[in-house]
C-alpha cells in the first residue's frame, strides 16, 4: 500500500502544478487583455490583409443567422451585439454581412411568421445594404451561425466599459459603420427625447429578474437596487442632475426607485414585468418566458427596449453594471459627464 501512495504523489504534484499554471495563465489572459491584444494587433490586420488579397472585391455574402442557443432566449441587445461581432467577422473576410432573422425562430416572431418575416427589419436596416432575399439568390454565400467561436463580441466587463486597450473605441467605430436603426425606432426615440429637452439627466441601468434568480455562470453580478439608489443619490448631489432616468424591465425595481426619487424619476414607456422571484424552477424564471397580454407584444417589447437604450445613451450621466443593454448604450454614446460602473465580478 505504501508503494502505491508513493507512486501517486508525483502525479498529484504535477496535477497541482498544472492547475496553478493554468490558473495563472487564465488570470493573465483576463486581466491583461491578451485575447484582445491578439485580436486587434494580430488577427484583425493579418486576416483582413490575406482576405483582401485572395478576395479583392466584396461579392460574397456572409449570412448571419442566430442559432438555437439564442434563437428563443435572447433579447434584442444580445442579438445586436452578436450581429455586430459577426459584421466584423465578415469584414475580416472581405464579405458583405446580411442578417437572417427569418429562417429560425426568434423572440420577435410569432410561430406562424417564421420563414416569412425577417424580424431584423423591424428595428434595423441591413448592415451591408443588401436584402436577405437578394443575398440568398446568389450562388456564392457563407452562412455563419451565431454565436460561433470565430465571432468576437463586445465584452460586458469593466475593461470594455473603461476602454481598456481601446476596446470601446474599436467597437464604437464598428457599430457606427454597420448598425443603422429603422425609421420607426428613430421616430419614437425623437418623440421621447423632445419631452425632456434641456434637462440634465442621470441615466441608470439596473438588471433584475432572471439575472438575480438563475445567476447565469460567466455573467456579471448585478448590484442590488439599494446599491444603485445610494450611488445615484450621491451622483445627483455632486453633479446637479435634474432627474434620474431608470432603464429596467423589473416592476419591483421601478417601485424602489419611485419611493427614492419620486417626481425626479423619469421612466420610459415600456411594459414592465412583475417578476416572480420565488419561483423554484430555474428555467421557468428566464425573462424571455414572460409576455404582456397585448397585441404585437413581441414586436413592441423589442421596440420599447431599444428606444429606452437610445435615450439612456443620450443622458448626461450613466450608472450601470455589465449587461448587453448597457454595452449598446456605451456604443451609441459619445461619452458621459459622469460615469460609474459596478464591477462586482462574475457568477461562478
Amino acid at each position: 500500500m505504501a508503494a502505491i501512495i508513493d507512486q501517486t504523489r508525483p502525479d498529484l504534484l504535477k496535477c497541482l502544478k498544472s492547475f496553478l499554471i493554468k490558473c495563472g495563465i487564465r488570470w493573465i489572459y483576463r486581466k491583461c487583455g491578451i485575447r484582445w491584444i491578439y485580436y486587434k494587433v494580430v488577427l484583425f490586420p493579418v486576416q483582413s490583409t490575406i482576405y483582401h488579397i485572395i478576395r479583392p472585391s466584396k461579392k460574397k455574402c456572409c449570412i448571419l443567422r442566430p442559432n438555437v442557443s439564442i434563437s428563443t432566449t435572447g433579447g434584442v441587445c444580445l442579438y445586436l451585439n452578436r450581429v455586430l461581432g459577426a459584421c466584423v467577422y465578415a469584414e475580416l473576410r472581405n464579405m458583405i454581412p446580411v442578417v437572417d432573422m427569418l429562417t429560425l425562430p426568434n423572440p420577435f416572431l410569432q410561430d406562424d411568421e417564421v420563414g416569412y418575416i425577417n424580424s431584423w427589419k423591424y428595428y434595423f436596416e441591413q448592415p451591408g445594404r443588401i436584402e436577405l432575399d437578394e443575398a440568398l439568390s446568389q450562388r456564392d454565400f457563407e452562412v455563419v451561425m451565431l454565436p460561433c467561436s470565430q465571432v468576437i463580441v463586445p465584452a460586458q466587463d469593466s475593461k470594455f466599459f473603461k476602454n481598456f486597450l481601446g476596446q470601446l473605441t474599436f467597437w464604437r467605430k464598428m457599430f457606427r459603420k454597420y448598425i443603422r436603426f429603422a425609421p420607426a425606432v428613430l421616430e419614437r426615440f425623437e418623440y421621447m427625447k423632445a419631452k425632456y429637452e434641456g434637462m440634465r439627466i442621470l441615466g441608470v441601468k439596473v438588471r433584475g429578474t432572471d439575472y438575480v434568480t438563475t445567476k447565469p455562470s460567466g455573467h456579471p453580478i448585478p448590484p442590488t437596487p439599494e446599491q444603485v439608489i445610494s450611488k445615484a443619490r450621491e451622483a445627483m448631489k455632486e453633479n446637479s442632475f435634474d432627474a434620474v432616468y431608470l432603464a429596467t424591465e423589473d416592476k419591483k425595481i421601478v417601485s424602489a426607485f419611485q419611493k427614492a426619487f419620486r417626481e425626479n424619476l423619469i421612466l420610459p414607456e415600456v411594459a414592465y414585468v412583475d417578476y416572480n422571484y420565488d419561483n423554484t424552477v430555474p428555467v421557468e424564471n428566464w425573462l424571455y418566458r414572460y409576455h404582456i397580454d397585448r397585441d404585437n407584444d413581441k414586436y413592441l417589447s423589442g421596440m420599447e427596449y431599444l428606444v429606452s437604450i437610445l435615450f439612456l445613451s443620450r443622458c448626461d450621466g450613466f450608472i450601470t453594471s455589465g449587461n448587453n443593454g448597457s454595452v449598446v448604450a456605451m456604443l451609441l454614446s459619445d461619452g458621459f459627464d459622469y460615469f460609474y460602473f459596478f464591477d462586482l465580478g462574475m457568477y461562478p
